[in-house]
């Protein structure tokens, strides 16, 4: 089964919302939407790699919000220079 276009589209612009959220609730529904996908076990992937507790407190942005970026928010400033 191909994912479509709008369905990849949509998954994309939902872990836009995670990836960006400034709140909990904000993040917690883009995760629970992501992790319950079923389709090419999409959801078991997302839950695994990217909502793991290793992970989830390193990538999202409410959870940088206080580093001190002065204004880079890249993860390697030397390459965005």
């Amino acid at each position: 089964m191909d994912l479509s276009v709008g369905f990849k589209a949509e998954i994309y612009e939902v872990f836009k919302e995670a990836l960006y959220a400034t709140t909990d609730n904000k993040f917690v529904e883009a995760q629970e939407y992501l992790c319950a996908l079923v389709v090419w076990s999409l959801g078991a992937y997302f839950d695994t790699h990217c909502f793991s507790p290793r992970w989830v407190k390193s990538w999202p942005i409410k959870e940088r919000q206080q580093l001190c970026t002065l204004g880079n928010n890249t993860t390697n400033r030397i390459k965005s220079s």
